[in-house]
């Protein structure tokens, strides 16, 4: 009979898996579709524009390199240290066709799902155990909350400019974590290559990023010194290359003359900044978790259904993890959730929503493997027979419980749909499009490219747009010539200057 039962129960977590994977493919369409009708704005025109000037003057690839290096140290003197992103920034998807840039939402999502499902596959294959189809129902979940809740979905997703520099190195970071851990296990060296070649790039990259690689490396090797396999210890003496790469890179952007342009004043080095740093970090960490369950309250709603489920199918008898001290886990997840926010602390300067972005996917992942790791020491004091104190908890149907949980949930989404989803990204989307808003946007953006396309119109005046267009990111024009944003595109399209005027103004004076 219990046969059975496991096996009615291993159907419905199939089912239910499917179910959760057609409707987060279904919340994801609308954003998909908004990605078709995505265009360059800002930083992507102007960072982009020397690739651009020289593709379409016919240069060779030579020229090409040659143009975007000596960018690239234009940018670090006069504006800021990240080198490598600069570089990626100048081949934005725009400089080879307006609508390439549509790729640009599919990487920033791609890095999501896929650096997520590379993570959590290998890690619950190697230590945890689930079945595939429980793994998939958390899987989808830590999407979910990642995509449709991110405070700053025009960057993470739809902005070239901060996706490239926040979202797809926190993806490929996801992806790292599994290879150090294959390197430390393994000893292959293609592992360590990879890591190489990623902490190369990423100490030249978002700062977020590479504190948490810096701290994950550090403490594996501490670990690892400690550990009694002499094999482990010599392999972690090997991570001190890949670590020593990330550093210089993040050395080397630290020492930009550009930084103190963009930091100003309060661009300095002190130890009293830096403790203070830390102390803020801390505070900010704090502060921000009761805000994110009360703005986000599906954290909330899910979490029963989240603790049941997995009581249920966690079995810590096959896991070759040790669930042995939750109290200390859970400060160090804390810790290291907290010390994301100092780059920004730090800077004292004015934030990209990227940066927001990134501590929220930090946040997200950090909620679930901290339920995950309750649960597991919970179980395991549960399985031992001396822990009389628990015992009662033995004597409940978790099955009926679990089925219970997951109805009361449901009937919650339904009912509280408007008041749990309003805020998401799918939502943003979708009423981005059924209003028409989307339709009169791509209508103005094919008439203000069709202008700058225009090689006989050296000053440009477009009508003005404003800046509020759904879930794309969109910089508007300005009166003033001299603008960021109309420098911006009068350089990325070879203009002597570009103005935008109210829409009436510009009906009056052009229109035929």
């Amino acid at each position: 009979m219990m046969r059975v039962t496991k096996e009615m129960q291993s159907f419905k977590h199939k089912n239910r898996a499917r179910i959760l994977m057609i409707l987060f493919i279904i919340s994801l369409l609308p954003i998909i579709y908004c990605s078709f009708f995505n265009y360059a704005t800002g930083d992507d025109l102007w960072e982009g524009a020397v690739a651009y000037r020289i593709l379409q003057s016919g240069g060779s690839l030579k020229e090409l390199f040659n143009s975007v290096f000596e960018w690239m140290k234009v940018d670090y003197f006069g504006w800021q240290g990240n080198w490598s992103s600069t570089f990626l920034w100048c081949f934005s998807p725009n400089v080879f066709g307006e609508k390439v840039y549509i790729v640009t939402a599919w990487i920033g999502l791609a890095s999501i799902v896929g650096g997520n499902w590379y993570f959590m596959k290998y890690f619950n294959k190697k230590y945890l155990k689930f079945e595939h189809d429980i793994l998939v129902l958390v899987y989808i979940l830590v999407c979910f909350f990642s995509i449709q809740y991110m405070p700053y979905i025009r960057g993470g997703i739809f902005w070239y400019s901060a996706m490239i520099n926040y979202t797809f190195p926190y993806g490929v970071t996801l992806a790292a974590f599994v290879w150090i851990d294959k390197w430390m296990e393994d000893g292959k060296w293609k592992y360590l290559l990879y890591l190489c070649l990623f902490y190369t790039f990423l100490g030249g990259s978002g700062y977020l990023c590479i504190v948490l690689n810096f701290e994950i490396i550090v403490l594996i090797v501490i670990k690892s010194m400690i550990n009694k396999d002499k094999n482990r210890k010599k392999r972690s003496l090997f991570m001190l290359l890949p670590l020593i790469l990330l550093m210089v890179g993040f050395i080397i952007s630290l020492l930009s003359p550009g930084n103190a342009v963009r930091g100003g004043d309060s661009y300095e080095f002190g130890i009293v900044k830096v403790l203070n740093t830390l102390c803020q970090c801390i505070i900010e960490g704090a502060s921000a978790i009761p805000r994110n369950f009360w703005e986000i309250k599906l954290f909330v709603v899910i979490l029963p259904f989240l603790t049941v489920l997995l009581w249920n199918t966690l079995n810590t008898k096959l896991c070759t993890f040790k669930f042995e001290n939750p109290v200390v886990a859970t400060i160090l997840i804390y810790l290291i959730y907290c010390s994301v926010y100092a780059p920004g602390i730090y800077s004292e300067s004015d934030l990209s929503g990227g940066v927001y972005d990134t501590i929220y996917f930090v946040f997200v992942l950090s909620y679930f493997m901290i339920v995950l790791y309750w649960i597991g020491y919970i179980k395991n004091k549960v399985n031992e027979e001396k822990d009389s104190m628990l015992s009662w908890i033995k004597k409940i149907d978790v099955i009926q419980l679990e089925k219970v949980v997951a109805i009361l949930t449901i009937v919650i989404c339904v009912l509280g749909a408007n008041f749990l989803f309003s805020s998401t990204a799918c939502k943003l989307s979708y009423d981005f499009i059924v209003t028409g808003q989307l339709a009169d946007f791509e209508e103005q953006m094919q008439e203000r490219l069709a202008i700058l396309n225009d090689p006989e119109i050296q000053y440009v005046v477009l009508p003005e747009m404003n800046d509020q267009q759904g879930p794309l990111m969109h910089m508007p024009l300005m009166a003033d010539p001299n603008a960021y944003t109309n420098h911006a595109t009068a350089r990325f399209y070879g203009k002597e200057s570009v103005v935008a005027i109210p829409r009436d103004e510009y009906n009056r004076l052009y229109s035929k």
